[in-house]
């Protein structure tokens, strides 16, 4: 069985050639140290064969709930009708790629990540919206051109060692989908009941 993860980087291309406007967004589930499910939208900034790979602050909580490998990343494509479900392992890591990734992202997300660094951390609470706004406009002020990369930008590989890819057929219900798992041998495909 060839890797999974071939289909869903062409599902990911497909998606991102018709315009859908969820191609780069995906629903990344952890869990929260008392076991109750946290879910978010992150930003895939990339899907290869080992898996897909996003940009993370390292302040955030949701650094020790990957550190569990217990997570599941949701990609839902409408234009296509297409989910791929994944779990697996996580892995964090700050190096020159993603310095080099960081740079070339556009002034307001390099500000951001600035944010995080130098004044408050990623889900930390503040007083208001406008004392956020307030210190950030402060920050853009004070920080000139942005190219240094924080060391708390990390980048994010999630290799799964399950994918499931659900082909919606809206006309009988009749949806194609196979769950695909990693074992010693390789991958192995199994089909499954809508």
């Amino acid at each position: 069985m060839t890797n999974p993860l071939h289909r869903v980087l062409d599902l990911f291309e497909q998606a991102s050639r018709v315009s859908d406007p969820c191609a780069m967004f995906v629903t990344l589930v952890t869990l929260d140290d008392g076991g109750m499910p946290v879910a978010r939208v992150i930003t895939v900034r990339e899907v290869t064969d080992n898996g897909l790979i996003a940009s993370i602050s390292a302040t955030s909580p949701k650094v020790a709930q990957l550190a569990a490998d217990k997570w599941e990343v949701l990609c839902f494509w409408p234009s296509l009708m297409i989910q791929c479900r994944l779990r697996g392992h996580a892995r964090i890591q700050h190096d020159q790629a993603t310095v080099a990734s960081w740079r070339a992202r556009p002034k307001a997300s390099r500000l951001a990540d600035t944010y995080h660094a130098r004044g408050r951390s990623q889900s930390s609470p503040i007083a208001s919206r406008e004392v956020l706004l307030a210190e950030v406009d402060a920050l853009a002020r004070a920080s000139g051109d942005l190219t240094e990369c924080p060391e708390t930008v990390a980048t994010l590989l999630l290799k799964p060692t399950l994918v499931e890819i659900w082909l919606g057929s809206v006309e009988d219900r009749l949806h194609d989908r196979r769950a695909y798992s990693l074992t010693h041998a390789g991958w192995s495909e199994q089909v499954l009941v809508p």
